[in-house]
């Protein structure tokens, strides 16, 4: 198995300087809220937590058709409207539409609704409720990819990949720009993979990205990719702190 060198090593040390600030993130979350009214015209901001999230022309598994995928962390819009399947344990879909203008419907639980998307600068403790005292054994690591979904004070209540992490983390060490979450989840996809080529080819690809040229993820990889330390040397040793989502394509939860 392989493991994220930048995790436990370099984002901590790179990024420590980097990482957004509370006024700096709260301004973020705040920026370009919609109005009540435009939210029922327009729809709600919605975001993807379950790679290859797919949408559908019917709100059903057997009879919807393929109509495109979404990835982890990708911003939709919740059209208001949603379905439950009564034929297949009351299992709930949405309608949404992407950023190029397809709609259709997807499974309610691969989305999280009126949220913003947003990745992890350092590791962060994950919390019962927005109250220091409730801290548990999970966190996030660097480059893991969530949804927002409320604020309190200093807190922000979030939810992680494929729900497998929800609760409170505090409001610090944490970007929602949209070049680092995009970076963040093409690092994700480059060590969901155990082939060393395909996850360099991916890693100089962000790298010569000019629309990724700001992340603040740019530096441990490049430092990644340096011949010294070598990648395989720096990994020896560090966790790994996301598993690989299934392949949902053609069946989501």
């Amino acid at each position: 198995m392989r493991y994220f060198v930048i995790f436990a090593v370099l984002l901590t040390a790179i990024l420590g300087c980097e990482s957004g600030s509370y006024p700096e993130v709260q301004n973020q979350l705040q920026a370009g809220e919609p109005s009540e009214s435009e939210m029922k015209t327009e729809g709600v901001v919605t975001v993807c937590i379950w790679d290859r999230g797919v949408l559908r022309t019917k709100p059903s598994l057997e009879h919807g058709k393929w109509i495109s995928s979404m990835a982890l962390g990708e911003k939709v819009t919740w059209l208001n409207e949603s379905y439950v399947d009564s034929t297949d344990n009351n299992r709930e879909f949405l309608k949404i539409r992407l950023s190029d203008g397809k709609e259709g419907w997807t499974v309610a639980y691969v989305l999280v609704r009126d949220a913003k998307p947003a990745a992890i600068t350092q590791k962060t403790f994950l919390h019962r409720r927005p109250d220091i005292l409730t801290i548990t054994e999970k966190y996030f690591d660097p480059m893991e990819l969530l949804a927002i979904t409320k604020t309190d004070g200093d807190w922000l209540e979030v939810v992680g990949n494929q729900r497998k992490k929800t609760g409170w983390i505090k409001n610090e060490g944490i970007t929602l720009k949209d070049a680092d979450v995009a970076v963040a989840n093409m690092v994700w996809k480059a060590f969901s993979t155990e082939d060393p080529e395909k996850r360099r080819a991916i890693l100089e690809a962000i790298i010569e990205n000019p629309d990724l040229a700001n992340s603040v993820f740019l530096n441990p990889i490049r430092h990644m990719l340096s011949p010294n330390p070598s990648a395989e040397e720096t990994l020896e040793g560090t966790r790994a702190p996301i598993e690989p989502a299934p392949n949902t394509a053609n069946n989501q939860p």
